[in-house]
């Protein structure tokens, strides 16, 4: 992945995310969003329930359970720049959807405490880190093999999934779901970059 790409790619993303957020700056819907949640008013009890679990996969907590026994693994067997990149797509991701919440500061579009949300609305952090962490994980456990794409492709489509579900649920308006992959994706391509010229967290992994 080409360095130039990547620098136009983030400045071109953060660019939508600014002009967006500051288009929907404290508010809360638009027309747009309110034709998307309107197609899901009437939902079927069992595919909440199994969207509940989908958006699960983007929990703060999931990740952690899943993080921490790969790194783990990972620091066991000296691979830094893999556990470099491992922390870097999930803190990358969590780090930048959660600095444009502040920013923004969109409501939500439900008060029910019944599915998994905390703070604003804009843009999902859920998306950003689905996109960004499975993305990221499925090419560094298939880099290099004919599975490659494979991979990828489950990796995006967890993702995705996860994304759908926060519209599904009501937590989230459509625009903060399309942004959240946005920089979902931008995250993941960074982090694969950094991976493939075995960049190591200097500050985390000094004395490794």
């Amino acid at each position: 992945m080409n360095l130039i790409f990547l620098i136009i790619l983030s400045i071109i993303v953060m660019s939508i995310t600014i002009y967006t957020g500051t288009r929907l700056y404290k508010k809360t819907e638009t027309n747009f969003d309110k034709r998307i949640r309107d197609k899901f008013i009437d939902r079927d009890p069992h595919m909440i329930s199994v969207m509940k679990s989908i958006t699960r996969l983007g929990n703060v907590e999931t990740l952690v359970v899943i993080v921490i026994p790969i790194l783990f693994v990972l620091i066991r067997e000296n691979e830094y720049i893999t556990a470099s990149s491992i922390l870097i797509s999930s803190g990358l991701s969590i780090f930048t959807s959660q600095c444009f919440k502040f920013i923004f500061r969109r409501g939500r579009p439900t008060k029910k405490r019944e599915f998994n949300y905390i703070g604003y609305s804009f843009p999902s952090g859920h998306s950003t880190v689905g996109i960004s962490f499975y993305l990221n994980l499925a090419y560094l456990v298939s880099a290099g093999t004919n599975k490659l794409h494979i991979m990828l492709a489950i990796g995006i489509l967890i993702g995705l999934l996860i994304a759908f579900s926060r519209i599904y649920l009501g937590v989230h308006w459509a625009s903060d779901v399309i942004i959240g992959i946005l920089l979902g994706f931008t995250c993941a391509f960074w982090s694969i970059y950094l991976y493939n010229n075995d960049f190591v967290l200097r500050i985390i992994f000094r004395d490794c």
